[in-house]
């Protein structure tokens, strides 16, 4: 006999992505900035990210619709 509970018909698959992996987005410009923010150091640098970096936000803000920017973290990964 097993002890697993049947899913909840109501929790979504959105639901579970947002308890396992949470995130927020930065508006900027008309443009929307996706981040993932596993801790609360990822969380304080979105907040703090128009301040510290508004030149990289203003050349972020200059991509076309169909630009996409890959930031493979060599540092803390925020683009």
């Amino acid at each position: 006999m097993s002890d697993k509970k049947s899913p909840d018909p109501e929790f979504s698959l959105a639901d579970y992505y947002d308890q396992v992996t949470p995130h927020t987005t930065l508006e900027c410009d008309g443009k929307s900035i996706h981040y993932s923010i596993p801790n609360w150091q990822t969380a304080w640098r979105t907040e703090s990210l128009r301040k510290k970096e508004p030149e990289t936000l203003e050349w972020i803000a200059g991509f076309d619709s169909q630009d996409v920017l890959i930031d493979i973290g060599a540092n803390v990964g925020m683009y």
